[in-house]
């Protein structure tokens, strides 16, 4: 099964990405964005360069700017992802771009406020 992402350019938002991608492989990369992974359907791993984790439904990963990480699946993971570069925050928290954030799966529904505005995000942007 190829799996290929796309990235879907917002005309007034360059520096955010929204994916929707069913994906059973995904090579070793990384990129200069960060990224948060949500798992919409099925399970698998996430491989870091420090461990792997293992992912169901419901759970997010947040990937920093240039992290290696690779995603596995026996059958196909549904993910949600969106990839924003730091710099649009800038204004309101400089030391983004400085933090390390431990990179470990956590269940989105725990953080509401956090969960609610990126569904509107999407909406809105789709």
């Amino acid at each position: 099964m190829k799996n290929e992402l796309e990235a879907i350019p917002h005309s007034k938002m360059s520096s955010l990405n929204f994916l929707l991608v069913d994906i059973s492989y995904r090579k070793p990369h990384l990129h200069f964005e960060m990224e948060l992974a949500y798992v919409i359907e099925g399970t698998g791993t996430i491989k870091t360069q420090e461990t792997s984790y293992s992912v169901q439904k419901g759970q997010a990963i947040l990937f920093n700017s240039f992290q290696l990480h690779e995603i596995i699946s026996d059958k196909s993971l549904r993910l949600l992802i969106i990839q924003f570069d730091t710099t649009v925050f800038e204004s309101i928290m400089p030391q983004l771009g400085t933090i390390y954030f431990d990179s470990k799966p956590f269940y989105l529904k725990e953080y509401r406020n956090l969960f609610y505005n990126i569904l509107y995000s999407t909406i809105s942007y789709f």
